[in-house]
């Protein structure tokens, strides 16, 4: 396996970032393929605690979460969150798993916000009568260090998507030939093509996808009533391990589950806040276009394709 690191049963490949922006797909869909081993459960979190100053659990508590690897080329975990851990974070997966392949996903920051937005109104971390626009307002109210902080991190979602603060770190750390950037727009657009790239940059077989039936994963929906939604992600949490090993049997649950206590979350962005929201990321998204294209990315989605940059 010329140009894969062995790290022993521990990960040789993280999906670091970024949240709401199609992780849980990727992780999904890298887990079919036959050349792939992927964690029992999405989110380890191993190497979050560095990004709130706290210290990590041994490393043989890690590998526990790939316990079932049976030499496949890749053993991967997708973490969104580490993304923003900077370069304390990226160095701890370093030092712990050398200098390791490392995907990141983008998605238009005002787009991954308001899904951000909706999904901590699904998983109960936000009341339904707040509105986006008062949901903002919260975001902007805290400091950056207060909004970095573990406790605060409902409130996140303005902060994390300043993409360019972030990625500088994830370079530096790693070097540009194990990075792998990758948009949330071409996943969705066009999900083989999109898987394609992802396997020629991994060295695996991308003709498997050819045939490969496709659904959307991690899709935040409201809920009828709250108690059974509750239970059904206490119930959800607890199963993962079972539902990651046979999809087929999650897929029939959750569908069953949707026809009766789900509904589509119906909100909508203002244009006022669209365009609040376009000029608070506009230098922030001027920059990382810069960066991309500097590391070689001349296929860049639309918000990122401006004529000025």
């Amino acid at each position: 396996m010329e140009g894969v690191i062995e790290n022993q049963g521990l990960p040789n490949l993280i999906i670091a970032g970024v949240n709401k922006s199609g992780t849980t797909s990727l992780f999904t869909y890298l887990s079919m393929h036959p050349e792939v081993c992927v964690s029992k459960i999405k989110e380890t979190c191993h190497f979050l605690p560095v990004r709130y100053g706290e210290e990590l659990s041994p490393l043989s508590e890690y590998k526990k979460y790939f316990g079932h690897y049976a030499g496949q080329k890749y053993i991967v975990e997708s973490t969104p969150g580490y993304f923003y851990g900077g370069s304390k974070l990226a160095q701890a997966i370093k030092d712990s798993l050398g200098c390791i392949k490392i995907m990141i996903v983008f998605r238009d920051p005002i787009e991954r916000l308001f899904s951000f937005y909706k999904s901590q109104k699904s998983i109960l971390e936000l009341n339904k009568d707040v509105s986006f626009e008062e949901y903002v307002k919260k975001c902007l109210s805290l400091e950056n260090d207060k909004a970095a902080l573990k406790d605060y991190d409902t409130y996140s979602g303005v902060m994390c998507g300043f993409y360019s603060d972030y990625i500088n770190d994830w370079f530096e750390t790693f070097g540009d030939e194990n990075i792998k950037i990758l948009f949330f727009d071409y996943l969705k657009s066009d999900t083989r093509s999109f898987l394609r790239e992802a396997c020629q940059w991994l060295d695996i077989d991308a003709n498997f996808y050819d045939t490969t039936q496709f659904t959307v994963e991690n899709k935040s929906v409201d809920y009828k009533n709250k108690a059974l939604h509750k239970f059904a992600r206490g119930f959800n949490k607890r199963f993962e391990r079972f539902f990651r090993k046979y999809p087929v049997i999650k897929q029939k649950v959750r569908n069953t589950y949707f026809k009766i206590n789900s509904r589509e979350l119906r909100e909508t962005i203002t244009e006022e806040d669209k365009t609040y929201l376009a000029d608070l990321y506009e230098k922030s998204k001027q920059n990382l276009s810069l960066k991309l294209k500097e590391k070689g990315y001349n296929d860049l989605p639309n918000w990122l394709r401006m004529n000025h940059y």
